[in-house]
C-alpha cells in the first residue's frame, strides 16, 4: 500500500473511533457522557465495543506514523516520530488491558499498565504530530516564502 492509501486509513480509523464512542453513548445510558473517562467505557457488557474502539485509535496512529515516516528530515521530526510510535504502541496497551473502575487501583496490574499506556499516548502524539508537521513545513515553498504582515 502506498502512503495515500495510508493517509485515507487515518483518516477512516480516525472516524470509526468517533463513530464507534457515538455508538456506545447509546449502549450505555447508564452512564453519564460528561463525567465518565473513555476507559471506563471498556468495563462491563459493551466493554468489547471500547476496547475495538481503541485499537481502531492505535491502526490511525499507525496509518499517521506511516504516511509521515518517509516525509519527516531532520532529529526534530525523527523524535516526532518516535513520539507517534509510541503513541501507537500505547493505544494498544490501553485496548488491551482493563482498568478498573474510578478511583483506579493502581496496585491491579492492568490498571497500571492501563495508565501509562494512556498518559504515554495522550501526552506524546500531538507533540509529535506538532514536530513532524513543523518538520514538513520548512520545507514546503509555500510556507518558505511567507512572511507575516
Amino acid at each position: 500500500m502506498n502512503k495515500i492509501t495510508f493517509a485515507k486509513l487515518a483518516i477512516g480509523t480516525a472516524l470509526l473511533y468517533q463513530l464507534l464512542l457515538i455508538v456506545l453513548i447509546f449502549l450505555r445510558p447508564d452512564l453519564p457522557v460528561y463525567s465518565t473517562t473513555i476507559s471506563e467505557w471498556a468495563i462491563g457488557k459493551y466493554g468489547r465495543i471500547m476496547q475495538l474502539a481503541f485499537i481502531v485509535s492505535a491502526l490511525s496512529y499507525f496509518s499517521f506514523f506511516y504516511t509521515l515516516k518517509n516525509e519527516i528530515k531532520g532529529i526534530t521530526g525523527k523524535i516526532g516520530l518516535i513520539m507517534i510510535c509510541i503513541s501507537f504502541i500505547g493505544t494498544v496497551g490501553v485496548g488491551i488491558f482493563i482498568t478498573d473502575t474510578y478511583p483506579p487501583d493502581f496496585t491491579l496490574p492492568t490498571t497500571l499498565i492501563h495508565t501509562i499506556c494512556g498518559t504515554l499516548a495522550m501526552l506524546l502524539f500531538p507533540i509529535g504530530i506538532l514536530l513532524g508537521v513543523l518538520n514538513i513545513s520548512k520545507r514546503n515553498e509555500t510556507w518558505k516564502n511567507y512572511k507575516s504582515t
